[in-house]
């Protein structure tokens, strides 16, 4: 709970914005100190927990600085396009956190995001420029190669959903 928490410091920027605490026998969200209901939490809410949980589990079990020593491969798929601006930029800040860390801890770790949101592409390769050097410029072709073959899938689709009137 604690690592979901630090995680969620870096999408929001604030301790006091979201955070999970204890409940009985379940977990509370808590929005600007004030419990809210899984009913109640919206979407964007919903894809930031869960992008903060799946980088718990990815290193749960660890101690702290054995987290990102092992090698790793990370496929995430489009894991921006889904959020209000605000939002987009805290989860691009968690995702060069991670992606830092995850190589400089095992330079052999690869990353892979897919994504169709040329917008935000462009944004996180503009504020990563650090990163992708680091990351040997690979991630960025392997980028732009997937959100191109993205893009092709999705215009092929679409017209042969519309020549078939689906």
């Amino acid at each position: 709970m604690n690592y979901i928490n630090e995680q969620l410091q870096y999408v929001f920027y604030s301790d006091k914005k979201a955070k999970l605490v204890a409940g009985d026998g379940c977990y509370v969200l808590k929005i600007c100190g004030r419990d809210v209901p899984p009913k109640k939490i919206s979407v964007g809410e919903r894809n930031v927990l869960g992008l903060c949980y799946f980088f718990a589990k990815l290193f749960s079990n660890k101690k702290k600085e054995d987290r990102y020593k092992e090698e790793v491969l990370l496929i995430i798929d489009d894991p921006i396009s889904s959020f209000d601006y605000g939002n987009r930029l805290g989860v691009m800040s968690l995702l060069r956190y991670q992606f830092n860390n995850i190589k400089n801890g095992n330079s052999n770790s690869r990353i892979l995001v897919m994504t169709h949101d040329l917008r935000s592409l462009v944004v996180f390769i503009s504020r990563s420029r650090n990163l992708l050097i680091q990351l040997r410029l690979m991630v960025y072709v392997e980028i732009c190669f997937l959100f191109w073959l993205c893009s092709f899938c999705y215009l092929l689709f679409r017209h042969k959903k519309h020549s078939l009137n689906l």
